[in-house]
């Protein structure tokens, strides 16, 4: 759940960005500009070496490979995200490239401010390239997951035992894949396809991608009943809170000292608890 949760934190991020750059419509914030272009650079790249890091450690973990390889392999791929993103800004630097939103025909465009067209060309080939490679690898790695559950299924290899709560691991992982995955299926989609369509359409196209993170946790909350209870739970926990009734009464009865507290619960239930404390004098 927590997994879920920050790759939701990132697309919440990039719809606030987004939302604040249609405020502006314009540079009137530069501030607002530069951390906007910043985040767009790094945000969609960590997103999708977090995903592949979570199907390692699934796939990891169905094959009893994680206590061997799983903390290595965490350290290479996160050394790997640092690398490719000061790679990314050396690019930048030597070919005197900022990549900033321009607002044209009613729409935000990633522009790069360039004049060498090659070296444009060349970060766009980087950023899509990495991107499909990264998430081709998610996907490589849960289908290595499911050939290892039809094969125990059919008896191929007996030492290959999937236990249920291995399966849950392996959706969860899966619930974190396909966001991401279905994101930036939905851009390349509308960049390539529907750039020259109809304002109707680039709207559809624009919207679908932001949807991804309320259909993720709509659909996780549907299939994990536990997750479900465990929010139920929560919510009447805030919506029904007890207000304790506090009545103190002294009674001098030769050395002894009563006090009697009533705790009595406005929720749903009508229960009268009734603590009583006696301290000797």
């Amino acid at each position: 759940m927590a997994n879920i949760g920050i790759i939701d934190c990132l697309f919440l991020l990039a719809i606030i960005q987004a939302s604040l750059m249609t405020l502006t419509r314009s540079n009137l914030i530069p501030v607002v500009f530069e951390f906007s272009s910043a985040f767009h650079i790094v945000y969609e790249w960590v997103l999708h070496f977090l995903a592949l890091i979570l199907a390692l450690n699934r796939m990891l973990i169905i094959l009893d490979l994680e206590f061997r390889f799983c903390d290595l392999l965490f350290k290479i791929l996160t050394y790997l995200i640092w690398i490719s993103i000061l790679v990314l800004l050396f690019f930048f630097n030597k070919y005197d490239m900022n990549l900033v939103y321009v607002y044209d025909d009613n729409a935000f465009a990633l522009n790069a401010c360039s004049k060498n067209r090659e070296a444009t060309s060349t970060v766009y080939d980087i950023y899509y390239y990495a991107d499909l490679t990264t998430i081709s690898s998610s996907f490589v790695c849960y289908l290595a997951v499911i050939v290892a559950i039809v094969a125990q299924k059919l008896q191929f290899r007996k030492g290959i035992k999937i236990e249920k709560h291995e399966i849950r691991v392996f959706f969860q992982g899966l619930v974190t894949f396909l966001p991401g995955a279905a994101y930036w299926g939905l851009n390349m989609l509308a960049a390539f396809k529907f750039s020259s369509a109809s304002l109707a359409v680039n709207i559809i196209f624009s919207i679908l991608p932001r949807l991804v993170p309320v259909l993720n946790v709509s659909g996780y909350l549907i299939l994990n009943s536990y997750v479900r209870e465990s929010l139920a739970t929560c919510v009447q926990r805030l919506f029904c809170r007890k207000s304790p009734t506090v009545k103190s009464i002294s009674l001098a009865s030769g050395n002894v000292n009563v006090t009697s507290v009533s705790v009595k619960s406005t929720g749903y239930t009508s229960d009268n608890l009734e603590i009583k404390e006696l301290k000797e004098l």
